[in-house]
């Protein structure tokens, strides 16, 4: 039985935008049990609790649009916690932080996207979409629109001054493989876990996947 996930409604939101939203968040759902293969328009629709079996494609168009605006929605979502982090730093601490802290800005707001029953959804609609159908993961994310993933683009403009050594498609081909890698973690995690850095110090299987994660990003690179 699907627990449908309310989101975090807007105020002012239209009736079209709230039945969107119900959509995303049903395809998010869906996708991370059975994978974007076995996901269909009118499973999705019946997830939201529409009678209408066509709303996928009246307000989406296709299944592949679908699941670019949920990757849309979250990030929006992830944008709001990711600028907390950057600001909590002066502009010239941020500028000397390492790989490790910057990758923390990437990787620990995702896991505060969960679903009504408290599983790490966002994480297992990713692990389970990106690979099959954005192999170029988070490259393809900060072209979305990078005016409105801004903080997003600032942490992995960061990185690459980093990892300048590395080629460009070799280092967002990495970007994405290191965050599956951590995320894939988020399986088989209590649904009740906390989301916060404290949590990946205290558990010690998300601190190792975290530290792999670093690892893969890190590898020295042989041409």
């Amino acid at each position: 039985m699907h627990k449908m996930h309310e989101g975090r409604p807007k105020s002012g939101m239209s009736a079209g935008d709230r039945t969107r939203e119900r959509i995303m968040l049903a395809a998010e759902e869906l996708v991370a049990d059975v994978g974007p293969g076995g996901a269909s328009a009118r499973q999705i629709a019946r997830i939201a609790g529409l009678k209408n079996n066509v709303s996928v494609q009246y307000h989406f168009g296709t299944m592949g649009k679908l699941f670019d605006e949920v990757i849309h929605y979250r990030g929006e979502m992830l944008e709001e916690i990711r600028q907390g982090m950057i600001d909590s730093y002066e502009k010239s601490d941020f500028e000397a932080l390492s790989i490790e802290e910057l990758w923390k800005i990437i990787c620990i707001p995702q896991l505060k996207m969960k679903g009504a029953d408290g599983r790490y959804q966002y994480a297992m609609f990713l692990c389970n979409y990106l690979p099959v159908h954005r192999p170029e993961g988070f490259s393809f994310i900060n072209r979305m629109d990078t005016a409105r993933l801004p903080a997003l683009s600032i942490v992995l403009k960061q990185m690459r001054v980093l990892l300048l050594d590395i080629p460009l498609e070799v280092y967002e081909r990495r970007i994405t493989s290191a965050n599956l890698l951590f995320l894939n973690t988020c399986r088989g995690l209590a649904p009740d876990e906390p989301e916060n850095e404290e949590f990946i110090a205290r558990n010690p299987v998300v601190r190792d996947a975290f530290r792999q994660s670093v690892a893969a990003l890190t590898a020295p690179y042989d041409p």
